[in-house]
């Protein structure tokens, strides 16, 4: 399950100095029968390494904290599923998680080492440019779990992706009733080829209840043998 990246120690992302332990995501097999009780002992203390040096030596406190990555990320949720959801190891996680990730990414994927960056509201602001929307409609729009709210005859300013799914929106509610003319209008343009299925052109196709005229004919097949 991935998890929300937070940076608790603070540490600079330098690069590894000389003797530091090389970083590698699940290149090395671990033991199929992992004790997870084992397991989280000695990532905690590692984790507690780290933590001791987070203000007197801020490189050693890295290097620690490359060690419990590299821990971490070889063992797949699969090896341990007991401790995907374990608060400890949420902890642990969170030490290793790094601050450039952008909104949306996920890393160690299927690992113990599995974190994301999650969109924010903020996220959303930096992203994209803000968009004037007078909505015909009241509903919340939602973009990655981010919510925003319009209301119907309002003008409001929204960022672009929330003013992209409004369009959207307005869009399939126009497809969808041009697709019902289409079945039941002969002189009716056809939507979106999207929007047909086989159903449809059946519905629109030539009927004894239409008397061979198309897009007039029965909706059940009762009506059909009527």
């Amino acid at each position: 399950m991935a998890r929300n990246h937070t940076d608790p120690l603070d540490l600079p992302d330098d690069d590894l100095e000389a003797g530091d332990v090389p970083f590698e995501t699940g290149e090395e097999s671990q033991d199929e029968d992992l004790d997870p009780e084992a397991l989280l002992a000695q990532a905690s203390a590692l984790a507690a390494e780290a933590a001791k040096y987070a203000s007197s030596d801020k490189a050693q406190a890295r290097r620690k904290i490359k060690e419990l990555e590299k821990l971490l990320s070889g063992i797949t949720l699969d090896q341990v599923p007991d401790l995907a959801e374990s608060p400890v190891l949420q902890k642990l996680v969170a030490m290793i998680a790094p601050r450039d990730m952008r909104p949306g990414e996920t890393r160690h994927a299927g690992t113990l080492a599995e974190v994301s960056r999650q969109w924010t509201l903020q996220d959303v602001l930096n992203e994209f440019p803000m968009k004037d929307l007078v909505p015909m409609h009241s509903m919340t729009l939602t973009f990655n779990d981010v919510e925003w709210g319009i209301t119907a005859g309002e003008p409001c300013r929204l960022p672009e992706c929330f003013w992209y799914i409004y369009m959207q929106y307005l869009h399939a509610l126009r497809q969808g009733e041009r697709h019902v003319n289409y079945m039941l209008n002969p002189n009716a343009p056809p939507p979106d080829r999207n929007w047909l299925t086989p159903e449809s052109q059946t519905v629109r196709a030539t009927t004894q209840l239409g008397n061979g005229r198309r897009g007039v004919g029965p909706l059940t097949n009762e009506e059909s043998e009527s």
